[in-house]
């Protein structure tokens, strides 16, 4: 029995490695074959774009026809305004010869640009623009340089002397006739206005033998009115003096009345004149009948006499004030504005509704730089600079 048990188990074995060989052999005689891959689907192929139609030729346009020449009527060959003109006769009129060049009276390097902010960026001076030598009156001096409209002779000073008190009918710091207390001005000569000039320095001699008023009316823009302002280089005595003679001279010589607006705060002209009631410019630029009111007429016939202030007028109301000038110069016809010494600074409203300017000098007495900034000053208004106005010392008794 165990004997055959064994030959079963061997029989068992042989039988396992016989079917284990036989796979392997089937396994070795049959490749592993790859599954073969998918077929790739070809993408459709692509759509051509359509060809760009060609946009079709611009019709070009039909030529203007011209429209036939006018045939003038016979009325209008006949007539010579209205006829017409061809360019060959034009062009064959003889050319007229060109005007004469006008001596210009202010340089331009002394003048400023009205509507300019800047006054002082655009303009130069120099030495050049004084006059130097009197050639004489009304004579335009060499390029560059103002004209001297002439010289008035400041007598020498005198003793000490104490004005009188005013007359009656003169108005006074009260609205008064009550006399004024005599003010003494020791060292200085009072300013004759209205009045006889101190003796050796008579009228003729200071203004009329140099045509100054001449010269000056003849050199105004307008000839319906004469309304111009006097300035000073220098603060001084000369410069109120040359005012008062000069207005005296223009009341004898024109028909119409003169009035002299003293705006110098020194106010020279009104104290000698005996007028002691001074009235600010702001209130005068109301009604007419305000500064009627405050002229006051002077022995001499034909020159009345304005005495202000500037006070509150400056260049914020130049408008009312040139207004008021325009008024004034309806009733007198020649103004005659003192508008101080520049080294004070004018009355910037009044000059700007002036049509003149005159700048003052005392030979051998005025520096040069000041002199120089007195032009600078005046050029920056609005009305030219005619000329400069010489004061020289005159001769004694």
């Amino acid at each position: 029995m165990a004997r055959l048990t064994d030959a079963l188990r061997r029989l068992e074995n042989q039988g396992s490695f016989a079917a284990t060989e036989e796979s392997a052999a089937v396994a070795v005689l049959e490749p592993e074959v790859a599954a073969p891959p998918p077929p790739e689907t070809p993408s459709p192929p692509e759509t051509p774009s359509p060809p760009e139609t060609p946009s079709p030729p611009e019709t070009p346009s039909p030529p203007e026809t011209p429209s036939p020449p006018e045939t003038p009527s016979p009325a209008q060959v006949d007539d010579p305004l209205t006829a017409p003109v061809s360019l060959a006769k034009i062009l064959e009129q003889p050319v007229p010869p060109p005007p004469a060049e006008a001596v210009p009276l202010v340089p331009t390097e002394a003048r400023v640009p009205a509507n300019s902010g800047d006054r002082t960026s655009d303009s130069t001076f120099s030495t050049e623009t004084l006059p130097r030598e009197v050639k004489g009156p009304g004579e335009v001096k060499g390029p560059g340089e103002l004209e001297t409209l002439g010289e008035v002779e400041k007598p020498d000073e005198e003793e000490p002397t104490i004005a009188p008190p005013p007359a009656a009918g003169h108005p006074t710091r009260d609205r008064d006739d009550a006399a004024a207390s005599p003010r003494e001005r020791s060292g200085r000569q009072p300013i004759p206005f209205g009045g006889p000039l101190p003796p050796g320095n008579s009228l003729e001699e200071s203004i009329g033998a140099n045509q100054v008023c001449a010269n000056l009316l003849a050199r105004l823009t307008r000839g319906d009115r004469a309304i111009f302002a006097l300035a000073g280089a220098v603060q001084g005595e000369g410069h109120a003096r040359a005012v008062s003679q000069l207005a005296d001279a223009l009341a004898l010589r024109l028909d119409d009345p003169v009035l002299v607006i003293d705006a110098d705060p020194t106010l020279e002209i009104s104290r000698e004149a005996g007028v002691h009631t001074v009235v600010r410019l702001d209130e005068l630029t109301g009604d007419r009948s305000v500064w009627q009111e405050r002229v006051v007429q002077t022995p001499t016939p034909g020159l009345c006499l304005l005495s202000t202030t500037p006070g509150l007028a400056g260049l914020e109301n130049h408008f009312e004030v040139a207004r008021l000038l325009d008024d004034i110069a309806r009733q007198y016809p020649c103004v005659v504005i003192d508008a101080g010494s520049c080294d004070v600074g004018p009355c910037a409203a009044l000059m700007d509704g002036c049509d003149a300017a005159v700048l003052t000098l005392e030979a051998e007495a005025t520096p040069v730089d000041e002199a120089i900034s007195a032009l600078h000053v005046l050029s920056a208004f609005r009305p030219p600079v005619l000329g400069t106005l010489l004061i020289r010392p005159g001769g004694g008794e």
